[in-house]
């Protein structure tokens, strides 16, 4: 760890001392900007000029030397202009820049969670799922007649297995319930295993409707069979018993249920409401 603070400290040293050098020292020895071929042929255009003025050259010198000029101006305007040169203050910064990337790549490799970027997202904790529930539960108490919060609050319960808060909340859609199918499917399910007493509306029902657009749906022939034989009506809950049970024969668990509450209505007597 000793070591790594004294490299640290050496690179933000060397980090400053690449930013400050160049912007410092820009000011001083500066070399001035060399003339460009043009400037340096207009500045001898004029010196020939002033000699032709002067009677130092005849006409004929100063003809000959104004076609050279010319030619010499000419040849400059049509060679390729150079590259500009980087500033070399510049390089200092890049030179910064690249050593705060290294600093600090170097100092999370050390010091931080690397292998964080290694490991799966984590799903979405039950505190957070309970912290949403609650939020939208709030949200409710202010806005009772929004359906599409009770359609949600129902089915974030129905996943916990919340089952009377399903059915609570689902019984606040009304006649809306039944515009979905697979919220009909979960009340009906809420309402047959909650504890709720009195429970929002009666299940065999809500079951039987929902079983009318999903009839080979095993689990609700169960459920209602279970209602029906707590209402004393053994033949309609063997006839749904014997249909599931038709449909989960591959299942050997769920066919060993089936055929347990078969057994069961066997040894109960006739028109026995147990």
């Amino acid at each position: 760890m000793t070591g790594l603070l004294l490299c640290s400290g050496v690179l933000v040293l060397l980090i400053l001392l690449c930013f400050s050098w160049p912007l410092l020292g820009s000011g001083r020895n500066k070399p001035s900007p060399p003339l460009l071929p043009e400037e340096v042929l207009a500045e001898q255009w004029q010196q020939l000029n002033h000699q032709q003025q002067q009677g130092e050259l005849d006409a004929a010198q100063y003809q000959a030397l104004q076609q050279e000029l010319a030619r010499r101006l000419l040849s400059e305007a049509s060679s390729p202009i150079p590259p500009l040169a980087t500033p070399y203050r510049a390089h200092g910064i890049y030179l910064g820049m690249a050593m705060v990337i290294l600093l600090t790549a170097t100092t999370y490799l050390a010091l931080g969670r690397p292998d964080l970027l290694r490991q799966p997202l984590l799903p979405q904790s039950s505190d957070s799922n309970e912290a949403m529930i609650n939020r939208l539960a709030r949200h409710l108490v202010e806005r009772p007649y929004d359906l599409t919060g009770w359609r949600k609050l129902g089915h974030a319960y129905y996943l916990q297995g919340n089952y009377n808060g399903a059915a609570s909340a689902y019984a606040r859609l009304g006649s809306a319930i039944s515009e979905s199918e697979t919220v009909l499917t979960e009340y009906a399910v809420a309402l047959s295993l909650s504890s709720l007493e009195p429970k929002p509306a009666d299940p065999i029902p809500v079951l039987q409707a929902t079983l009318d657009r999903t009839p080979h749906n095993s689990a609700l022939q169960v459920l209602l069979a279970q209602q029906l034989l707590g209402n004393g009506k053994q033949q309609q809950a063997r006839t749904l018993l014997e249909q599931a049970y038709q449909q989960e024969r591959d299942n050997a668990e769920h066919a060993a249920h089936i055929r347990q509450l078969l057994q069961a209505i066997d040894k109960l007597p006739p028109h026995s409401p147990h």
